[in-house]
């Protein structure tokens, strides 16, 4: 008889399971959803049956669990007397949109898209939901070195600081990778995941040294350029205001890449290229597509677009394509952990690919 091996992690997907069930008729989801909950909070509905919403998904995580929920229509409330399960947890919410008002320990507690909330389970709570989607996780004390006789029960971040953007980021990028992400990623993703929550939530620490914050933080400025490429009054200085860095570190940050002027340089080249893709063939197109993107020296742009792509502007133009475009300056290592998923080319080409679809 001959012995197989067990099945390989690299294949498996993360554990998962569907909160609700949207192809039910509403009243069967709103049954359904009292009873996945019913365990840990109290159920009570807002308004008509057509304000009802409850949609996500939610992953182990090797020790944790991580996922996203879209809420409305609904009010939920917790009692840690009467839950043993959540007791001694953490949960932390990422608003992405609509909004979340109720009470946290007794006071007011909202949320507002971008801000971040790490909450203790060991804190009753009632919140009500208008078209809230968020990103969350949920993990245990110690998983993050949290004490109760020290920290908080509950840290709010705003996306206007450091830390806030940086780990608002990171979130973002977990759960667009969850579906995706196997057995045997999961318990280098949780480590980056906890360490994230450590340093920059508990700790305060946007500067900490760790590798997953260091490439959290990298991922978080490389998407604020993206964000603000279009900007006229975007530079580094303010680059470096915004997440409370030096020039210096910024510059040893993109060293990779030739430094931060030069990354960001490529930026906007792979903007032309983009936008140049989608145009119309007509006189003037790569002239204003190079002023709209920074380039005002029209033989300066050729040659920085001919070596960074290996075509000429007008080559381009009106070539409409089914593939992500060049992106020298992006690093094709494999993704091994959560920080790498963070920068990795999948990532940055369905950006890309989606760009190109608009």
């Amino acid at each position: 008889m001959i012995e197989t091996a067990g099945p390989r992690t690299d294949c498996v997907p993360l554990p998962g399971i569907p909160i609700n069930d949207a192809t039910l008729p509403i009243e069967d989801q709103r049954d359904a959803f009292r009873d996945f909950y019913g365990a840990f909070y109290g159920t009570d509905f807002i308004g008509g049956s057509r304000d009802f919403a409850a949609h996500g998904h939610a992953w182990q995580l090797a020790g944790m669990t991580a996922g996203w929920s879209r809420l409305s229509g609904v009010r939920l409330r917790y009692d840690p007397r009467r839950d043993a399960i959540q007791s001694g947890c953490l949960f932390l919410r990422f608003a992405v949109s609509g909004s979340s008002v109720g009470t946290f320990g007794g006071a007011r507690h909202s949320l507002t898209p971008g801000q971040i909330s790490l909450e203790s389970r060991d804190v009753g709570f009632h919140n009500i939901y208008a078209d809230f989607r968020y990103n969350a996780l949920f993990m245990p004390h110690e998983m993050i070195g949290y004490d109760p006789a020290i920290h908080r029960a509950n840290y709010l971040l705003s996306p206007e600081t450091p830390a806030g953007r940086i780990m608002g980021t990171a979130l973002t990028a977990l759960a667009s990778r969850l579906p995706f992400a196997t057995v045997q990623e999961g318990p280098q993703m949780a480590m980056d995941v906890a360490e994230l929550v450590r340093a920059l939530i508990l700790e305060g620490r946007p500067r900490a040294v760790s590798a997953a914050v260091i490439r959290a933080r990298r991922h978080a400025i490389q998407s604020s350029v993206d964000e603000e490429l279009s900007t006229g009054a975007f530079s580094v200085d303010a680059l470096c205001a915004r997440f409370a860095i030096s020039r210096a570190s910024l510059y040893r940050m993109f060293a990779d890449s030739g430094g931060i002027e030069r990354y960001i340089r490529q930026r906007r080249l792979t903007r032309c290229f983009q936008e140049l893709t989608r145009s119309n063939k007509e006189r003037g197109v790569v002239r204003d597509v190079a002023e709209r993107w920074g380039f005002h020296d029209a033989a300066n742009f050729r040659r920085a677009f001919r070596s960074s792509f290996g075509v000429t502007p007008v080559e381009v133009v009106g070539e409409r394509l089914d593939q992500p475009l060049p992106a020298p300056s992006v690093d094709s290592r494999v993704a091994t952990n959560l920080g790498d998923w963070l920068s990795h080319p999948s990532i940055t080409s369905k950006r890309a690919e989606n760009e190109l679809s608009e």
